[in-house]
């Protein structure tokens, strides 16, 4: 092989490894907040939804994905969506036009449905048990999430 197709071949490798790097740790590459918002969506009661993940300490097991639901009191509820996982690009909260359920999408695909009736939330195809949130009556999270604006 000559010189110039073994830089080619690198200069390939190196591009990959970064491309995945980034897919997997964020555009940050995982040096970015510890915490970031993802969206925020207000709901009919005047509680919203914030699609929250949490930078965990190993790279391997880059992100923790959790849907937080603010109540005007500042208690909050909280289901975990995802642990270990890659940065949730794109990462949306959208109401479904045919029905009360809120859309949390990754990559513009559904990851899972949430129910504000029964505050659960299921995964479809049935991958996981549907989740009821935990409770949490401190209100830090609320306090800590007040300079994000409330989006329509």
């Amino acid at each position: 092989m000559c010189v110039r197709t073994v830089l080619k071949v690198i200069v390939l490798l190196v591009g990959a490894s970064a491309f995945l790097v980034i897919l997997h740790l964020g555009p940050a590459g995982g040096l970015g907040k510890r915490r970031q918002v993802l969206d925020v969506l207000s709901l009919a009661d005047g509680s919203r939804l914030c699609l929250l993940q949490f930078r965990n300490d190993h790279w391997l097991e880059a992100y923790t994905v959790a849907l937080y639901r603010l109540y005007p009191d500042e208690t909050t509820e909280a289901t975990l969506l995802g642990f270990e996982d890659s940065y949730w690009w794109f990462g949306k909260l959208r109401r479904c036009k045919d029905n009360d359920l809120i859309h949390v999408k990754v990559w513009g695909h559904v990851a899972c449905l949430y129910n504000p009736g029964s505050k659960e939330t299921f995964w479809p195809g049935g991958d996981f048990e549907p989740r009821k949130p935990s409770r949490d009556r401190t209100g830090s999270l609320a306090r800590d999430l007040q300079r994000y604006k409330q989006k329509p």
